[in-house]
């Protein structure tokens, strides 16, 4: 499976106390982040009373469902090719 990075602001004095109470708990802050986004998806909503209905969870796996046979249905067969998106194109007179 396929992972991304997933960024944060927060502020560093706020940062520096969640990183404390993981330390003093074990694990990093990443780790943390990760069993938070876990549970969120086991419980279908954040873990105190915001949560989604049976229904609403249901139709959230069947839409995953669907999405995940439309990516495998279009994956390439032969890696992606790199995008020239940022870079400087060079003129003929630079050549």
């Amino acid at each position: 499976m396929a992972t991304v990075l997933v960024q944060v602001r927060v502020d560093a004095k706020l940062k520096a106390e969640v990183e404390d109470i993981c330390h003093c708990l074990g694990i990093e802050l990443a780790d943390y982040l990760r069993m938070c986004i876990y549970r969120l998806v086991q419980e279908g909503g954040i873990p105190f009373d915001l949560r989604l209905s049976p229904t609403e969870m249901a139709e959230l796996r069947a839409k995953w469902a669907k999405r995940d046979a439309q990516e495998k249905e279009h994956s390439p067969k032969e890696p992606a090719r790199k995008s020239s998106r940022g870079r400087k194109k060079i003129s003929k007179e630079e050549s």
